[in-house]
């Protein structure tokens, strides 16, 4: 128990006392802390009186004690606070903040006033949220004895993404130590020195330059107006704030999206996500740009006339379902965005199965997501109630297959480097040989797919023999066990084996984590790796360690729904005639036994396709007849008969499923354009158009209700959850013949959107190489 200001206080041991203070509700001034920063003491604000201590301790740096005597508050500590902020406001325009007439002024100034430059509060786009107004209202600050000097240093607006103004930088550190301590980047520094102190890069290069990721965490801890988003700044208060998930790529970072005229203006990350609050340029700076644009489709469109020709729904729906029953059931096949909702996705396959009496459904990424799905329910005990991307931060070694994972902006690098800093050995394996090695890095392995299997084959046989007994409860043991024996080590080579010892010792009877990228899995059985990642991670006693990185944002809750050509909802096989029963009751019909995959229906497998984002053009020369569901056009329209235009997962709600197997909540921030609908409802419509039952949902509540009944181990939002089911090994063959597959650039889409195409700073940062 402590006392702070004569009230006892209960603390946690290793807090600080302006810790606790605030988890106390009581209010300590402080410009340079910040809660996901280590204790600086550097703005001097924060001082208190402590019973038995000389002076004025910083509380940010003075960790409460039992029986500590605090005193946060009085006559002689606001003296002392105020002639700090006077020094600090003395190379910062000041004059609004200590204005008499100020409350007048903001009367009539609604917004910031948009200016060159910022001398004064009016201008400055960051006034709402200033943290030295803050204080300087709560210290009664009246006056500035100190003469003011304007630094006059340039304005920097030649990076992308936010502008940068020094004149009002109070050199608290906080962008300096985010950048170094937290993103593990080091791209900002203290310069000069004295009087000529200034925030910058090595040699004042740009930001470009200097291999800044533009994740924005430098924007977001910023106390004053020095750093803003150059996208979002001059709006003023937004009308609505609305938490949800970003669907740009599968991380499943959560943002408080600022909208304004029915139209997202600002992203901010949210500390309480699984990232921490910490993001990628993309979702920081690219949604509102994104998908804000004035070309979204706003109505359905009919071909008539060679033209395509704005529609009501009722009449798109009509000639839709009239043209799809011209075609037999072999003849149709569905697409499904990896951005769709879980709720979407379900509805999607349960229309191609039920309305249509199809199984020629898939997504575009299936060559590599369905063996990786195959293989983590398969092992279903890897999956645990625990955070995936947090169990990074406690590994003691993390496999990283693929260097994209290390791009600066990534928003898993935040994590790679705290178990950096805490002693982990940091080990990539990519076939990239003229690349040089990514920071943190401790181990670069440059092989290519054959190389890889045969190191982990290696390390299989080395961790089962260390400890045979650890694994004998798993599913397929005896499957295993024998495939090991029978493992000729020979054939590994000497390089491969000398790797292998090393990468054994690090990571044997410790904590770890193994992270790949669908480029790594670019080969003709990709399963065969992904099977072979699970072993070592069950192996090594790390069964939960797995973080495929998709390039989808819902790639993952994509197949969980069943929307692909293999599996049911839940990964119940589609051949699998027994265990599909449940779903023929359920929804009232016979269902197929067989389906065609994404290339067999692009190479000509079918006649009439249902695209829900576009495709290669080229690959519909044989498509008679061709629907396309999306958020923007693109050129495929010129081949498409009817087009539908959907909500982005800002304008909808509903549920998808982040890399780490956490099912997760989007809500709907805006209204979609037009007459755009949610893709759940337009899937709805057309199946109640072309007579089918079991569509008739109210709500995307109602459809994840549904899902929980067909998919048995997602029972709510949250990670994934299994019970009293061992992990399954798998067994393997070092003579196995595998092709290696070109790889493919990394995909910067949502929907049919092309991220790099709309949005201009980040083409520029592509180009670039930092996205």
């Amino acid at each position: 128990m402590i006392t702070i200001n004569g009230k006892k206080i209960t603390y946690k041991e290793g807090k600080t006392v302006l810790e606790t203070a605030r988890d106390a509700g009581i209010y300590i001034p402080s410009l340079c802390t910040h809660q996901e920063l280590e204790p600086f003491g550097a703005c001097r604000l924060c001082i208190v009186k402590i019973e038995g201590m000389q002076g004025f301790p910083t509380s940010c740096t003075t960790v409460v004690r039992d029986g500590m005597v605090i005193i946060t508050e009085d006559e002689e500590l606001q003296k002392v606070r105020r002639n700090v902020l006077e020094m600090l406001l003395s190379e910062h325009p000041n004059t609004c903040i200590v204005c008499k007439d100020k409350s007048e002024c903001e009367e009539c100034h609604f917004g910031p006033t948009k200016a060159g430059r910022v001398t004064g509060c009016n201008f400055c786009p960051n006034k709402e949220i200033c943290e030295v107004r803050e204080v300087a209202d709560y210290l009664g600050l009246e006056d500035v004895r100190l003469l003011f000097e304007y630094k006059n240093l340039p304005l920097e607006r030649d990076d992308p993404f936010f502008d940068r103004d020094y004149n009002l930088c109070i050199l608290c550190g906080r962008c300096v130590r985010v950048c170094q301590d937290i993103r593990g980047r080091g791209t900002l520094a203290f310069t000069q020195r004295s009087h000529r102190t200034k925030i910058s890069t090595a040699f004042d290069k740009l930001h470009l330059d200097s291999e800044c990721g533009f994740c924005g965490a430098c924007v977001d801890v910023c106390p004053t107006g020095a750093l803003s988003a150059r996208g979002s700044k001059w709006y003023g208060d937004a009308d609505s704030c609305t938490d949800s998930a970003c669907l740009l790529c599968s991380v499943g970072c959560t943002f408080s999206f600022e909208s304004k005229w029915n139209r997202v203006m600002a992203a901010i990350p949210r500390r309480d996500g699984s990232t921490g609050g910490q993001a990628c340029s993309r979702g920081r700076f690219c949604i509102p740009q994104l998908l804000n644009g004035s070309d979204r489709l706003k109505q359905p469109m009919i071909r008539k006339n060679g033209k395509l020709i704005p529609v009501n729904w009722d009449e798109a729906m009509t000639y839709v379902a009239e043209k799809l029953k011209k075609f037999t059931n072999d003849k149709i096949g569905i697409i499904a965005s990896p951005s769709l909702t879980n709720e979407s996705a379900y509805t999607l396959q349960k229309f191609a199965r039920v309305a249509l009496h199809t199984n020629n459904i898939d997504v575009p990424t299936s060559d590599f997501t369905s063996p990786i799905m195959k293989t983590i329910v398969a092992s279903s005990s890897a999956i645990s109630n625990e955070g995936k991307i947090k169990n990074l931060e406690k590994a003691k070694w993390i496999i990283v297959l693929g260097r994209r994972i290390f791009l600066p902006s990534s928003a898993l690098n935040p994590s790679i480097y705290r178990a950096k800093k805490k002693g982990a050995k940091i080990i990539l394996i990519d076939n990239e040989t003229k690349a040089k090695a990514p920071r943190n890095v401790d181990v670069n392995l440059k092989l290519g797919v054959i190389q890889t299997l045969n190191l982990f084959y290696g390390i299989i046989y080395k961790l089962f023999n260390a400890n045979p007994n650890l694994v004998k409860d798993c599913v397929n043991y005896g499957a295993f066990v024998k495939s090991v024996k029978n493992m000729d080590k020979n054939k590994l080579g000497k390089d491969i084996s000398k790797q292998v010892e090393k990468i054994t010792k690090i990571i044997e009877n410790s904590k770890g984590c193994i992270i790949f990228d669908q480029g790594a899995l670019r080969c003709s059985n990709p399963e065969a790796i992904v099977n072979a990642i699970m072993n070592i991670l069950i192996l090594s006693g790390n069964p939960d360690g797995v973080i495929p990185y998709y390039d989808g944002g819902n790639d993952q809750g994509i197949c969980d729904m069943g929307a692909t050509h293999q599996y049911l909802p839940g990964y119940t096989m589609i051949s699998d005639s027994a265990s599909i029963k449940k779903f023929e009751k359920l929804w009232g019909t016979t269902l197929p036994k067989k389906g065609k995959n994404y290339r067999e229906m692009l190479d000509g497998g079918v006649k009439a396709l249902y695209l829900t984002e576009a495709v290669p053009e080229k690959k519909l020369r044989n498509i008679e007849f061709l629907i396309l569901q999306d958020i923007y056009p693109s050129k495929i329209m010129d081949k498409a008969d009817v087009v539908l235009p959907a909500c982005a997962f800002t304008e909808e709600s509903g549920t998808v499923t982040s890399l780490e197997r956490r099912v997760q909540k989007i809500t709907q921030a805006v209204e979609g354009p037009g007459l755009a609908k949610p893709d759940w409802k337009i899937i709805c419509d057309l199946a109640k158009k072309m007579g089918t039952k079991g569509f008739d949902y109210k709500s995307h509540q109602h459809i994840f209700r549904e899902i929980k009944e067909t998919v048995p181990f997602i029972s709510s939002e949250g990670i994934w959850s299994f019970k009293d089911k061992p992990p399954r090994l798998f067994p393997f063959t070092i003579e196995e013949k595998i092709n290696e597959l070109p790889s493919t650039p990394p995909r910067y889409h949502y929907r049919g959107a092309d991220i790099v195409e709309r949005v201009d700073d980040f083409r520029i940062q592509i180009e670039k190489g930092g996205a």
